[in-house]
């Protein structure tokens, strides 16, 4: 696990084998040690998942606490529950043929979990070995979309947020930043370049600079106990808002501030509220991790299973609805879709097939994708949903998605 999961961070871990690692069952806590560096401890809070404690001894700036509600549903049937009920299957699916291609997809390596729904059903899901419906894997930067979704969720429900209007930001408001519109943001448009992926220094993993915001401006929440909303907030103008797509951690982060601030000013448990839409959609084996003051890392710590994101993809096929309830905005999921600037390929914290990146998949295949493998594939014209989570995978998804369409009804 440790060397698939952290290994894989930019490939730049070299002698990360050198980590001394103090697992502390009791307190629910890790301490690693690698040498020449301090020794970092995360905390598993539950609800709040795996938070980095600060350096300076002052601990968690926030007191976690319970906030999902148990779940009572699995018995019932998909997708409310867990139940797969035979006569629900749509008729003209060559079983077989769904089944071989998961195989081959989790039996060739790399994969832990692929879930396939047609028509709302679930037609096929296979599992590496160890692994299983309720296990818990990296959703990575899929939490991107997820966050998309919740800005939705958040508007539908009363927040007070204007998607085309000059993003809330009080750091921003007394410069050039100030102009920068939500819709930049979720286009990852923002203009706020010294934040996207770069690595141009390409600093070893020995070299303590690696570990400073310099050279990781992108990662930071991730390697760092930090204030994210700050940190995203932090960040210069270096483009005009709107006028190109840049892959960066700061435009999430800055959706999942403006949420958080909507929805303390409704008065509402910010805390509890990250949870409401995954619950609306029995997505209960998803937690999501917060930094030290409590925010939820809105760019990717969440830790999902493949029947999770399979429920996120149906409500995203649904366009927001659920069960006959409108839990998004009208017309919300057609705009995620709308291609970014000079990228055709990148709408609103998703991926889009506009450049030809899935050339054997239809037009209008879309996804949620996040670091080494995590894939959330929605296909309206075959009203498809496919899911596929691990780590480098050995078999493209694209790959997969053909031989599950031809194996659909024609």
């Amino acid at each position: 696990m440790r060397a698939s999961e952290l290994g894989e961070f930019h490939g730049q871990l070299e002698g990360f084998d050198r980590a001394e690692f103090d697992i502390d069952r009791n307190a629910n806590a890790v301490r690693v040690t690698v040498p020449g560096f301090r020794t970092r401890e995360a905390v598993y809070t539950g609800d709040q998942g795996c938070v980095i404690l600060p350096i300076d001894g002052t601990g968690l700036h926030f007191t976690p606490r319970k906030v999902t509600h148990p779940n009572t549903t699995s018995l019932l049937p998909w997708p409310a529950g867990d139940t797969v009920l035979p006569w629900a299957y749509p008729a003209g699916v060559d079983r077989a043929a769904v089944d071989a291609a998961l195989a081959e997809r989790t039996q060739a390596g790399g994969t832990r979990g692929t879930v396939v729904l047609y028509k709302g059903q679930l037609i096929g899901e296979a599992y590496a070995e160890g692994w299983g419906p309720h296990s818990r894997t990296s959703s990575w930067s899929m939490t991107k979309t997820l966050t998309a979704l919740q800005l939705g969720y958040a508007i539908q429900h009363g927040a007070q947020i204007d998607v085309h209007a000059p993003a809330p930001i009080p750091e921003w408001q007394g410069d050039s930043r100030r102009e920068i519109r939500l819709f930049d943001s979720l286009q990852m448009s923002s203009g706020l370049e010294n934040c996207a992926l770069t690595y141009e220094d390409d600093r070893p993993f020995g070299d303590p600079s690696y570990w400073t915001p310099a050279a990781t401006v992108h990662d930071w929440q991730y390697w760092e106990s930090v204030d994210s909303f700050a940190h995203a907030a932090n960040q210069e103008l270096v483009r005009p808002p709107g006028t190109h797509n840049s892959y960066k951690n700061c435009d999430p982060l800055t959706l999942g501030r403006v949420i958080h601030d909507a929805v303390v000013a409704q008065g509402r448990d910010p805390l509890a509220f990250q949870y409401e839409l995954l619950e609306r959609i029995s997505a209960r084996d998803t937690v999501w991790s917060t930094d030290r003051e409590g925010h939820y890392i809105a760019s990717a710590l969440t830790d999902s299973t493949p029947r999770d994101w399979a429920r996120i993809g149906q409500l995203i096929l649904q366009n927001g609805n659920w069960n006959g309830e409108q839990l998004l905005p009208e017309g919300w999921v057609s705009m995620l879709r709308q291609p970014s600037p000079d990228n055709p390929g990148y709408g609103g914290m998703v991926w889009l097939n506009g450049d030809g990146s899935w050339p054997q998949l239809p037009a209008d295949a879309f996804a949620a994708i996040g670091g080494w493998g995590q894939y959330t594939m929605v296909i309206p014209s075959k009203d498809l949903v496919v899911v596929s989570m691990g780590f480098n995978p050995n078999v493209k998804i694209g790959d997969t998605i053909a031989k599950v369409i031809a194996a659909l009804p024609q």
